[in-house]
């Protein structure tokens, strides 16, 4: 029997490479540990076709350029390669978690956001909404698999407070991952403000957003310490420059009752909103995109507006929730969104890509794939499982 491969074209680090840590992560410990699939990881697997294998699994279009900017000659490339993928019978799979490039702003990521749906034979979403985004493009399979939920062992409040330098007593609020845009970065502000002033609280930012000054964040940089502990003093907020990783994030997290996810707009990523459900943390949301979705499906009081009267609202209820609704939160994303949960979808779609019903999967695709009228692709086969690896404790 052919071993069953799957390529996922994105670098980790061999510490994410496991179940409830990064999505990535929790994706290759489900497809090897779970399913019995050989996984190669990394982006160069993604510019050299070769028969044998099952999917590529693109989940962020930069990954395929190790985070650089690109031209269009490299958005050609791409259709290329992708078309050769599927004239030997592989199925491209795009996992849908952003509607834009992060911080690269080249013309040529637009144009390859733009085309990456119809290209490809499948869309993974992460939630209803944005699987109705892409309604015109029904040339190709689309199944809306949630994130994984998070599984991290963290340190207790009062040795993550002593680390940090927080004060065990008072409520803590984390604002975590990037800030985006100016628009977020006066929720923040807001927020932060807000719940030191009125609430008594205090405030972990988890990534202060130098990006948003563009060219000036390089003349920046020197001064960043300075800016940090002038902030603090100023107004009692520790800051952390770049993303959070590893003992650092885990004291983050641990000291943390609340968590501020201030997205504005349409918004894919669920991501944060996930994490903080899994460890029973209370979220801080604006019910917008997918986030709404989840919200619902909770029972989660979100943000409609960001005004300050909605946050001072927000604050008022989350510091008066019981810790019943936490613990409830963690048994939900274990059943919804957990190890067995996410393998059964995943199992099922791999499946179904090969497994063509009513109009046949060649002429459903034909036209989003690059086929012409001679190339066919190899005839469908059912996942098997060729082997299960012993499950990480």
């Amino acid at each position: 029997m052919e071993p069953y491969v799957v390529v996922l074209p994105v670098s980790e680090p061999p510490s994410d490479l496991f179940w409830g840590k990064t999505y990535v992560g929790s994706m290759y410990a489900i497809l090897r540990e779970e399913l019995g699939v050989e996984v190669d990881l990394g982006s160069a697997h993604f510019w050299h076709p070769r028969r044998g294998v099952a999917a590529v699994f693109m989940q962020w279009p930069e990954a395929l350029f190790d985070w650089q900017e690109i031209e269009e000659d490299d958005v050609a490339r791409w259709w290329s390669t992708t078309q050769k993928w599927q004239q030997l019978g592989t199925k491209v799979v795009y996992v849908r978690h952003n509607f834009k490039p992060h911080n690269l702003s080249s013309p040529a990521y637009q144009a390859l956001y733009d085309r990456v749906v119809e290209a490809v034979d499948a869309v993974v979403h992460l939630g209803q909404y944005s699987r109705d985004e892409c309604r015109k493009f029904e040339g190709v399979l689309h199944r809306v698999i949630q994130h994984p939920k998070y599984a991290m062992d963290l340190p207790s409040k009062e040795e993550a407070c002593a680390r940090i330098g927080l004060d065990t007593k008072r409520p803590t609020l984390l604002v975590y991952g990037a800030i985006r845009h100016r628009g977020e970065l006066k929720i923040v502000r807001e927020a932060a403000r807000l719940f030191r002033e009125e609430f008594g609280g205090q405030v972990l930012i988890g990534t202060v957003p130098f990006h948003l000054l563009g060219r000036w964040g390089r003349l920046v940089k020197p001064f960043v310490p300075w800016f940090k502990k002038r902030w603090q003093k100023a107004h009692g907020d520790i800051l952390h420059e770049g993303p959070l990783r590893g003992g650092v994030e885990e004291d983050y997290l641990a000291a943390s009752e609340f968590m501020l996810v201030p997205r504005l707009g349409g918004q894919l990523n669920s991501g944060v909103l996930i994490k903080a459900l899994s460890l029973g943390i209370t979220p801080l949301a604006t019910s917008v995109g997918n986030l709404a979705g989840i919200g619902q499906e909770v029972g989660l009081k979100m943000l409609e507006d960001v005004s300050t009267e909605s946050l001072r609202h927000l604050f008022r209820h989350a510091l008066d929730q019981r810790d019943e609704v936490r613990e409830f939160w963690k048994t939900h994303t274990e059943e919804a969104w957990g190890r067995h949960a996410v393998a059964k979808s995943l199992s099922g779609l791999l499946d179904e890509v090969h497994t063509p019903t009513g109009i046949p999967t060649g002429n459903q695709v034909s036209k989003a794939s690059g086929w012409d009228g001679e190339s066919q692709p190899a005839q469908p086969r059912r996942l098997s499982v060729v082997r299960r690896l012993p499950k990480r404790s």
